[in-house]
This record gives C-alpha cells, structure tokens and sequence, in this order.
C-alpha cells in the first residue's frame, strides 16, 4: 500500500466523476453524473447530464476517471433512528432480523441523538460496480441514501430534500426544482452526482469504505495513476538518453573530421 500525503494528492488526480444510481425497478433505473476538476484549492463543476443505462459510461472509458458512487431509489431503506451509544447493531431498529452482513449502512449524524440510516444490499453495490469496472472506470467510493447532503448543508441553497432532512423529515428529491451548490445552479436530482464528485477531493471515506470491493478499487486507480507517470518517466529519461547519445557522437564524429 501507498502511504504518502504527496503521493496520496497527486494519485488522486484532478478529475473526479460523481455517479448516482437510483433504482426504479431490477431492470429500470435513472443515472445522473456529474464532472469535477480541481485545480489548487478551487474545484469547478465541468459537466454534468443522466444517462438512460450502464452501457452509456463507455463514454468516459478513455478518461481515466475515479468514479465515486451514490445509490438511491428503490432497494434504499432510509430511516431516522436513535443514537444509541452502547447499540451494537444499528440495523435492527430498521430491519430487525436482517444479517447485518449482507448490508451496506451509511450513517449520517442529524444531532447528538439522532442518525439517519440509510441501508442497501452489498450484493447489489458489487454488481454494478463490476459492471462499472467493464468501462475501464474504477469505483473509489460508494454511499448510499442523501446522508452525503448533510455533510455539503452549508453549501447548498433551496433544496427541499436537505432542508427537510434537518427537520428530521424524509422526502424525494424533486426533479423539478432548481438548487444551488456552491454558486453552481442544477436541478435537484443533480445534487447528490455533484456532491459525490466534490467529495473525491475532500474525503475518500465513505460509509462502506472498508468493503473489500471498494478498498480494491480505490488501490487499483492508485497503482494505475502511478504505473503510467513512472512510464511517462521512463519514456523520458529513455528519450533524454538518446538525445545525449546523438549529441555526444556529433560531438566526435565532427572531431575526426
């Protein structure tokens, strides 16, 4: 493992894109995706759009992108629940008898007492990100629920969805209504897609960060950032070698003469 804060930034990248799936039915989903570049201490929103399925992210094949995913919809379980300090299984307030195993939970703190959890099936999250892995995009981060807007509520201006959350309420998020991020301006649904590509260059922890699917990605797209500079690098040195060879046989080619 790499362990660096220089090496951990520049591995990071500069560009990072936010993806929420959100499931209507086994078959039916809605993809939003959003673009983010950081450049020094600024991060800029570049694009952002929906895609009808999976098979649309070939788009982003060639650009090496982390991918940072949000899930939501149906197969999300979202509750607010009692923050019990000696409670050992959270879920069970939930869904009582589920396997706690079986399960990825995101845990967002709303107060002292209060969490809102927000529970999906692991076995769900690690197909789609195998399928995601099929475009050459590597997942870095998975989350699940809108617990992520709680973290950004400074941020964001107008969204029913959080102002709702902070009253302990739980809405949908309305496609129709417009928010700002920062000083960027989007439709609500865009906002969790825009938060999860802002968050790649806060935060790589997540609440299911100690999945081995996701510790594995997020160490592949290291290890693959780093194989192509120290290639780069190679390349370079080799070239610069080669100049110096030509320069110096110049050099006493023309002394012979």
């Amino acid at each position: 493992m790499l362990n660096s804060p220089w090496l951990d930034k520049f591995l990071k990248g500069t560009v990072s894109l936010g993806l929420e799936v959100v499931f209507h039915s086994d078959k039916e989903m809605d993809i939003f995706y959003c673009i983010a570049k950081k450049s020094g201490d600024e991060i800029t929103l570049l694009e952002k759009g929906k895609l009808q399925e999976l098979a649309e992210l070939s788009k982003f094949t060639d650009d090496n992108l982390p991918v940072s995913l949000i899930f939501n919809g149906k197969g999300v379980i979202n509750g607010i629940v009692d923050n019990k300090p000696n409670e050992t299984n959270l879920l069970s307030q939930l869904l009582p008898d589920a396997d706690v195993t079986k399960f990825i939970i995101q845990k967002t703190a709303l107060g002292q007492d209060r969490l809102l959890l927000s529970v999906m099936n692991k076995e769900v999250m690690e197909t789609i990100i195998e399928i995601v892995k099929k475009y050459q995009l590597l997942v870095v981060s998975v989350d699940a629920g809108h617990g992520i807007l709680h973290h950004y509520k400074e941020s964001i201006t107008g969204s029913e969805l959080l102002n709702n959350l902070l009253k302990d309420k739980l809405v949908s998020i309305s496609n129709a209504l417009e928010v700002k991020f920062g000083d960027e301006s989007m439709k609500e649904d865009f906002l969790p897609a825009a938060i999860a590509s802002v968050n790649y260059f806060r935060s790589d922890k997540s609440a299911s960060s100690d999945n081995h699917a996701i510790n594995l990605g997020r160490e592949e797209y290291r290890y693959k950032r780093l194989f192509k500079y120290a290639g780069l690098g190679s390349l370079g040195f080799l070239f610069a070698v080669a100049i110096i060879n030509v320069l110096v046989f110049n050099h006493y080619f023309n002394k012979e003469e």
